[in-house]
């Protein structure tokens, strides 16, 4: 055999041997978290014990740990969020337009912390069950605290241009996961075109939503005309530039 070709088939099996090991990781987590959910939905989560799971799920006490810091986390089918280098990298250099860029990332950073399609159930759960609030309001405060490091890190996007950035990008993820998890597709990545497309021509004075031609841009208002009935004026309002961003819903998953 070429040596060429050995080659590919060392690099062919070492993949098939990372995709192998990748499946049995992601089963195991399932694994894990079913049990412990099915446990809390059964009993609550006070019925939850780390060594009622691992034997529900045939694996050891340390194993446990290997996947889920703590038995909240199991039950939520969640771990400690981390921002995927692929997806940094295609925010910072990427083609797509900058709010286009900062929703991939947080939607890529919500995903690889959270099993796929448990965003539903574990939302249920909370609302029968708020002690598990805290520490899903937790991991929210953690992925967007990645993400704003990362948006920072340009520079360019520090201050009140970051914070704004943040809090859209937050809402159009929301919007986007909702209508997602609701309606079953197999695909989110149309969902978050969609949802940002809806919002820049919402953001638009004199939009139509929908339009197959884009959102349509009114003329500039006349900053010396008198404000409609009922629209308060910011002319005189003073700036909060050291305001906190709205925290993203803790029914994010």
């Amino acid at each position: 055999m070429h040596p060429c070709n050995k080659l590919l088939v060392v690099e062919s099996n070492q993949n098939d041997e990372c995709s192998r090991r990748e499946r049995h990781r992601r089963d195991t987590w399932k694994a894990i978290h079913d049990e412990a959910y099915a446990i809390a939905a059964e009993a609550g989560p006070a019925a939850v014990t780390i060594e009622a799971v691992a034997e529900r799920a045939g694996i050891s006490r340390r194993t446990f740990f290997n996947y889920f810091a703590t038995k909240e986390d199991a039950i939520l089918g969640v771990r400690p969020p981390a921002i995927d280098p692929g997806d940094l990298e295609a925010f910072r250099t990427g083609g797509e337009d900058l709010l286009t860029r900062a929703v991939r990332l947080l939607a890529g950073t919500l995903a690889l912390a959270s099993l796929d399609g448990s965003f539903v159930r574990r939302r249920e759960l909370v609302r029968k069950h708020p002690e598990l609030r805290d520490r899903s309001v937790r991991l929210v405060a953690d992925i967007e605290r990645q993400v704003a490091e990362a948006v920072r890190a340009d520079g360019e996007y520090d201050g009140d241009a970051g914070r704004a950035l943040l809090v859209l990008a937050g809402a159009i993820t929301r919007f986007a996961i909702s209508r997602y998890q609701h309606e079953g597709p197999e695909n989110l990545d149309g969902y978050l075109t969609d949802a940002v497309a809806l919002f820049r021509s919402i953001a638009v004075e004199g939009a139509e939503p929908g339009l197959a031609d884009g959102p349509a841009r009114a003329a500039p208002a006349d900053p010396a005309a008198p404000a409609p009935p009922g629209v308060p004026t910011y002319q005189n309002a003073p700036t909060h530039r050291n305001a906190q961003p709205h925290r993203m819903s803790e029914e994010t998953p």
